[in-house]
């Protein structure tokens, strides 16, 4: 048979009367722990994702499983990007056109292309900078 602490009777818990050292008297719902008391084995537990019962971030929650070593039952892959590629155009320049022919020529081909949006009947090209009509 298991030897029974007179103090505690067992319990591991004394009533505290550090307090009330003065009065000698013991403090109601205040309690100490007892001499005969071991203290328990301290152990750490990894954390899962059922310990947080709160309502949390995506983010958050897709760290929580991936801390704990587990799947997000949750994560969605981003779908890939579709990149299409870009048409790259070369504007060939001769050395004998100035810059004044230049812009003349770039403004001409804006014109030609709206009247053609017009013409081919898309909804509303958009005008070129210094249109003025046809003349």
């Amino acid at each position: 048979m298991k030897k029974v602490c007179s103090i505690c009777n067992g319990k591991g818990l004394v009533p505290s009367k550090v307090l009330g050292k003065f009065s000698g008297k013991p403090i109601p719902n205040a309690w100490q722990d007892c001499l005969c008391r071991e203290e328990e084995h301290e152990h750490y537990r990894r954390p899962r994702p059922s310990d947080w019962d709160f309502p949390m971030s995506d983010t958050f929650r897709g760290f929580s499983y991936e801390y704990c070593g587990l799947p997000d039952p949750g994560y969605i892959p981003p779908e890939p990007l579709k990149q299409e590629p870009q048409e790259q155009v070369i504007i060939h320049r001769h050395s004998n056109m100035g810059k004044q022919e230049y812009d003349l020529l770039q403004q001409t081909a804006r014109e030609v292309k709206y009247l053609r949006g017009k013409v081919e009947g898309k909804p509303r090209p958009a005008k070129p900078r210094g249109y003025k009509g046809i003349k």
